[in-house]
């Protein structure tokens, strides 16, 4: 006499629940992601404060690497980023200004250079510090 089994066990798996952890786990991080700054710089000391609209960035590191709005060009290329980037905020905001990150490293040499352009294209620049 041959017995049949009533209850087979199905060699299946059900992903459904896990691409639904995996899924809210990468929403979580998205969310969460800060964007690393581009260039780690040691910025100078200062007490005072001025506000002003900050819609243009430039750093400058150690190493003289340069970035406007954390896009690196060469210094070359300095000017011509600045004033697209100028041309770009003048429609956003009435009068834009260019922020100076500059680390304090930098030989005042190359500060000048980077307040000559602004002064060329007529824009205000402020140097960024750290509060003491």
């Amino acid at each position: 006499m041959k017995l049949r089994r009533r209850n087979k066990a199905k060699a299946e798996f059900n992903m459904s629940a896990m691409t639904d952890i995996v899924f809210l786990l990468l929403i979580f991080f998205i969310i969460n992601y800060e964007m690393p700054n581009a260039i780690k710089l040691l910025l100078p000391n200062a007490t005072g404060k001025t506000t002003a609209n900050k819609s243009i960035t430039l750093a400058v590191s150690a190493d003289l690497m340069y970035t406007v709005n954390n896009q690196q060009v060469a210094f070359s290329g300095v000017k011509s980023k600045l004033s697209s980037e100028i041309s770009k905020a003048k429609s956003k905001t009435q009068e834009p200004s260019v922020v100076l990150k500059i680390d304090k490293s930098v030989d005042l040499e190359k500060v000048v250079d980077i307040l000559q352009i602004g002064n060329e294209l007529k824009v205000p620049m402020i140097l960024a510090t750290k509060p003491k």
